[in-house]
């Protein structure tokens, strides 16, 4: 069984209910398999009956920790993720057939670093990983929960560099399988693009900018 997961949690960017319901309709008219899609949320409510979505409930982030620390649950056994998992990002944009991305060959890989962010508050970035898209076989990385610590919140910036600690020898996918909005703009991603990381502008403001976006978010 094909798993496709996304994480939907209070936090700073305030993602609506909108970007699970259209990251649920891009992923079927990608997806050449059978999948379930899975919401690992802590709002579950706010979804309603969302048909072709299964909502897994799991705790609001800790004050003070970034709701991108949730992404941690995903190698959660107890929630049940099962066969081959793709986990997406809300802010992204599926552009193509998701088959190169589920049959790469390797147990678990993400997308390797790009962009030149640095963290605030003396927060360490290890520049190894990008955690927008993964895809695992499930099971193979039970430990990046089970050896996750809160405390971890107060050393490194993110999920990913905290993967980068605990699996630092992962697996990446080609690099411009993932271009940015930032680098594309008004210009339509090519052929090698599987899914736009929509960082900055978000989504919902670039459907106004540019209308490719506005024609793959629905």
């Amino acid at each position: 069984m094909t798993t496709v997961v996304c994480v939907w949690v209070h936090g700073h960017v305030p993602f609506t209910s909108d970007y699970v319901i259209r990251l649920a309709s891009m992923v079927s008219r990608h997806m050449d398999r059978p999948y379930r899609f899975v919401c690992l949320c802590d709002k579950p409510y706010q979804l309603g009956r969302s048909q072709g979505i299964e909502k897994i409930l799991i705790p609001k982030p800790d004050k003070g920790i970034f709701g991108w620390w949730s992404k941690m649950q995903l190698f959660n056994r107890e929630h049940g993720l099962q066969g081959r998992i793709l986990y997406l990002d809300l802010d992204t944009l599926v552009m193509q057939s998701l088959a190169p991305i589920l049959d790469y060959p390797s147990k678990f890989a993400l997308i390797p670093h790009g962009g030149t962010f640095r963290a605030r508050g003396g927060l360490r970035v290890l520049d190894r990983f990008n955690s927008s898209v993964m895809v695992w076989d499930a099971g193979v990385n039970y430990q990046l929960w089970y050896e996750w610590t809160p405390a971890i919140t107060k050393l490194l910036w993110g999920d990913q560099d905290a993967i980068s600690e605990q699996m630092p020898e992962a697996d990446t996918m080609p690099l411009p399988w993932f271009p940015r909005i930032s680098e594309l703009r008004e210009n339509r991603p090519g052929p090698e693009a599987k899914v736009v990381l929509m960082k900055k502008p978000k989504t919902a403001e670039a459907i106004k900018l540019y209308p490719w976006v506005a024609e793959a978010w629905k």
